[in-house]
């Protein structure tokens, strides 16, 4: 699941972005263009929203899935939904811990090599942003598949400074867009600054992520053919936790 995912913090909240395209990369063929990559998590202790990129199924010798990690991670989110932590750090690592151990199983359960087995390394990555304990937090989550058909897995769970969010998605482009270059004229405003208002934020990040589906996109980064498709996009507060921005909530809301 190649994805762009624009995250800014402002002083009032953060601002998170997806695009909505599902490609099977090795056969380059767009399965939708309406995938939800964004997803509320309101705890007793804060309001938070994570995103989903890379890798998101495992199959099994017949091509038959063996496990969908984006049901997968919502069932563990419920599960932790009333159970403490001492950090949105413990946290993550709680579900790190939990998803790990099912990305295993599933492939230990394949008994053999998928139709289609991939030949390059994977990843899969929960992007986790908002308000723990009443203070603005993030923290990414990585999974590395490897080996032969990426029967390998390990994991880490990465704390992240609000102001120095990570994004996902081609690099040539983001940077051409933080560089506001002429080629992307049409998605201004696309630079981020220091102390930018959540209005100011909330453009630049749906524009970040709407660049990427652009034929000038795909130009540059032919990767960029597999992101696309319906942007959806949320903010989150202090005050008022986990909203979609009006016209950016996906269609499976």
């Amino acid at each position: 699941m190649s994805t762009a995912v624009a995250r800014i913090w402002t002083p009032s909240g953060f601002v998170i972005a997806a695009d909505g395209r599902s490609a099977n990369e090795r056969n380059q063929v767009v399965l939708s263009d309406s995938v939800q990559k964004i997803f509320a998590v309101e705890r007793p202790d804060g309001a938070l929203a994570y995103a989903i990129c890379g890798l998101a199924g495992l199959n099994d010798i017949e091509g038959n899935p063996v496990l969908d990690l984006v049901s997968a991670v919502a069932s563990i989110v419920e599960q932790l939904r009333a159970v403490a932590s001492k950090s949105l750090w413990h946290y993550g690592e709680e579900i790190r811990s939990r998803l790990h151990s099912r990305i295993i199983a599933a492939k230990e359960s394949r008994n053999g090599l998928p139709p289609e087995f991939p030949a390059s390394e994977a990843e899969t990555y929960l992007f986790f942003s908002g308000y723990y304990a009443g203070k603005p937090k993030a923290i990414r989550i990585r999974f590395f598949h490897h080996g032969i058909a990426q029967r390998e897995t390990d994991s880490e769970t990465v704390g992240e400074m609000p102001m120095d969010l990570r994004d996902y998605g081609s690099a040539q482009v983001f940077g051409m867009l933080q560089a506001e270059h002429v080629s992307f004229a049409d998605f201004r405003p696309s630079r981020k600054y220091e102390g930018m208002s959540l209005e100011s934020a909330t453009k630049i990040a749906i524009n970040l992520v709407s660049a990427h589906g652009s034929e000038t996109a795909r130009a540059i980064d032919p990767s960029c053919w597999a992101m696309g498709g319906r942007v959806h996009a949320a903010t989150i507060t202090f005050e008022g936790g986990f909203q979609w921005i009006p016209g950016f909530r996906p269609l499976s809301e």
